[in-house]
């Protein structure tokens, strides 16, 4: 196993990279929010929806996997797919794996209407 130097990769890029992964995992309306300017907590939002249960334990997983093996450790995980929400905190950028019903409940983006979005994969 090959561990890649880390130093060249921004919270951009491992976010881009977690959409790659999610995308190629069959996860739907994907986008990324830039939160930089707006919040204090982290940059980026990645905003994803999945279409069952095990997708979203088997994409959580995939996510962890493979940012690990390009240096970016998880900090903290929250929810749980039985809840329709799996939370990736990966510090400068947060990951947010929903159910479609727990999606559009939350409405996360219009929680912040100003924040650009960077990419948006229906």
């Amino acid at each position: 196993m090959i561990i890649e130097d880390t130093n060249k990769y921004t919270s951009l890029d491992y976010s881009k990279k977690a959409i790659e992964i999610s995308s190629d995992a069959l996860a739907s309306e994907i986008i990324l929010l830039d939160l930089k300017f707006i919040n204090g907590f982290t940059d980026y939002f990645v905003i994803l929806t999945v279409s069952s249960k095990r997708q979203a334990d088997s994409l959580s997983d995939k996510i962890i996997k493979e940012l690990k093996l390009i240096g970016c450790g998880i900090i903290n995980s929250e929810g749980k797919s039985n809840d329709g929400w799996v939370l990736l905190d990966f510090g400068g950028f947060v990951i947010h794996i929903f159910n479609a019903e727990k999606r559009e409940f939350y409405n996360l983006e219009s929680a912040w209407p100003d924040a650009p979005k960077l990419i948006n994969l229906l």
